[in-house]
């Protein structure tokens, strides 16, 4: 059972550390009779009096809100419930005064923006997930205009794992088009810290995900809560089959506002994709007046673009929209005095923007997108980040091992032997999870880490043993049937030829049973160390006999063709005959 608010049980404060000790009481338990007709009539107050005070003083539309509002209070005896609906009435009358057809309009998407981690630990966010999913999937039932969408395929799997029978509803909801994943990446991700290798990772498992559970791949990156964006992530994008993007991050900027809503994102490379900063700068608005209203009037690109995003729902802890949310952009959804209101798809939205050939007049903004806030995360918890580099390296090691292992085996079957492929996912999928954007940049409270640090250590402990099988692997092929060959191998798993001087003292063993006596090119040093100089080629490897002249068989190995349908690569060596 859950006992913290919607942002953790901080003691003494939101983002202070929680109290383990903490309790509480359970005094009074309610049973209410729901009122429909008092409630509507609320609700109609509710908007009436944010039209009043969020729209400009001198506006028509405000004095009539504030009028009808005044109108109703009047008129209203709350001892007799037959004047509830003679008010509603009223306000329905204010309500059904309609838009123009050339308004500007707003695009209502429900959401629930869940951290896997970050004042809570990875426990709670499971049971975040299945609270809050199954909140949307109920209000679906009452609200058929309600569109949801979910991102981090990491969230479903847990759903999936954990509450099989809401994971269905979901997929159900899904094949509806009104629970819609989102995304492409296996979690909302640091967009600067991880490795361009973990990026493609994100990507590649997260999409596989997404098109295996719910048959097609992802269309929008959705990123609305990352502390800036690297300048790589177009071209990354763009290989994931995704050309939109969404966030919103920038809109804390510290100094620099930044100068757009609806834009083009170009990369390193020229790659570009369609890019939308929701206007209310907020993934978690509350449906309300203001935030319709700020949807048109904070549209940076107006004139070159007619439509903004408003992503309601409650966030960061979960909980997504509410009754109260969907009563209110009911009576928002086409009223004179505020854009128009459509529920749609981000897809939908995205390829509107596209066909109504408004992206002939966007500009383009090439480069990092840089957040001028939290920048004190780059240097905290540096044994987390230092720990998910090292681990990025040795998935990298393994799989550069196994690959060559699996190609020396010349084996038709991928053997689990040779080629851990699904303990390498866990892995992946594990190391993936820590990148997560309150996570890997030191945002998150202790008990996140206790998790992290341990997951660290399983990534070393089982990746270590993987990388010794792959080394194993690919060393008892060299050798095999040649005994000129019984000689340590050096590996280069950087990608450039690298010529070191190496202490091989501990190698040469070997060495010293089927070499000569005389082997110049070795170098003691006055403590008896040997020292060789190993010329080794990128992504490759070759044996000390080569190092010592005895044996000029290094050979690169590199990738000639890659089949992207299976993710197959077909190998090609300089001299197969040498390649041990």
């Amino acid at each position: 059972m859950a006992a913290n608010g919607m942002f953790g049980a901080g003691s003494g404060g939101m983002i202070n550390p929680p109290d383990q000790d903490r309790t509480f009481v359970l005094r009074e338990a309610c049973i209410a009779v729901f009122d429909r007709d008092c409630y509507n009539l609320l609700m109609d107050l509710n908007i009436l009096h944010d039209f009043a005070k969020h729209l400009p003083a001198d506006s028509t539309r405000a004095y009539e809100a504030l009028l009808t509002a005044n109108d109703i209070v009047n008129h209203c005896d709350p001892f007799k419930r037959e004047t509830f609906q003679r008010c509603h009435e009223k306000a329905q009358s204010f309500f059904s005064q309609r838009n123009g057809p050339c308004r500007f309009t707003v695009s209502a998407i429900g959401n629930c923006h869940i951290d896997c981690a970050w004042l809570w630990p990875y426990g709670e966010t499971i049971r975040k997930c299945a609270r809050s999913w199954s909140s949307a999937i109920r209000l679906m039932e009452d609200y058929p205009e309600l569109v949801f969408v979910a991102s981090q395929a990491q969230q479903y799997e847990w759903v999936k794992q954990n509450y099989p029978a809401l994971y269905s509803q979901v997929k159900a909801r899904a094949s509806e088009g009104r629970f819609i994943p989102v995304g492409g990446t296996w979690v909302e991700m640091d967009g600067n810290l991880p490795s361009g290798e973990s990026f493609v990772r994100q990507f590649l498992i997260g999409q596989r995900f997404f098109k295996a559970e719910f048959g097609s791949y992802c269309e929008e990156f959705w990123l609305p809560d990352t502390f800036g964006y690297s300048a790589q992530l177009p071209q990354v994008m763009k290989s994931a089959g995704i050309r939109h993007f969404l966030t919103q991050k920038l809109s804390w900027n510290l100094t620099n506002k930044f100068p757009h809503s609806t834009f083009y994102w170009e990369g390193i490379d020229g790659s570009r994709c369609l890019v939308h900063f929701p206007p209310a700068d907020t993934y978690g608005s509350d449906a309300s007046v203001h935030d319709v209203h700020k949807s048109e009037t904070n549209m940076k690109d107006k004139g070159r673009s007619s439509q903004s995003l408003l992503l309601y729902g409650y966030g960061d802890g979960g909980g997504g929209p509410t009754e109260d949310m969907l009563e209110r952009l009911k009576r928002m959804r086409n009223v004179e005095g505020l854009p128009k209101l459509v529920f749609e798809s981000p897809s939908k939205f995205f390829v509107g923007i596209e066909e109504r050939g408004e992206c002939n007049q966007l500009v383009t903004w090439v480069g990092e997108l840089y957040f001028e806030l939290h920048r004190g995360t780059y240097t905290s918890q540096a044994q987390v980040k230092q720990a998910n580099r090292k681990c990025e390296v040795l998935l990298h090691d393994i799989e550069f091992l196994a690959a060559i292992a699996k190609f020396e085996s010349c084996g038709l079957e991928l053997s689990s032997d040779i080629y851990p492929k699904e303990e390498l996912l866990r892995l992946w999928k594990l190391l993936l999870l820590d990148q997560f954007h309150d996570v890997l940049p030191g945002s998150s409270i202790r008990e996140v880490y206790v998790d992290v640090m341990g997951h660290f250590k399983e990534i070393q402990t089982a990746g270590n043993n993987l990388l010794s099988s792959s080394i194993s692997a690919v060393t008892s092929k060299s050798t095999q049937g040649h005994s000129d060959r019984l000689y340590p191998v050096v590996v280069n798993t950087l990608c450039w030829d690298r010529q070191e001087v190496i202490d091989a003292s501990h190698l040469l063993t070997a060495v010293a049973q089927h070499a000569s006596p005389s082997l110049p090119l070795i170098q003691i040093t006055g403590d008896g160390h040997s020292l060789v100089y190993v010329d080794c080629p990128s992504m490759g490897y070759c044996s000390l006999n080569t190092a010592l002249g005895l044996d000029a068989s290094a050979v690169p190995a590199s990738v000639v063709e890659h089949k992207a349908s299976s993710q197959e690569f077909v190998f090609c060596c300089e001299d197969s005959s040498n390649l041990y």
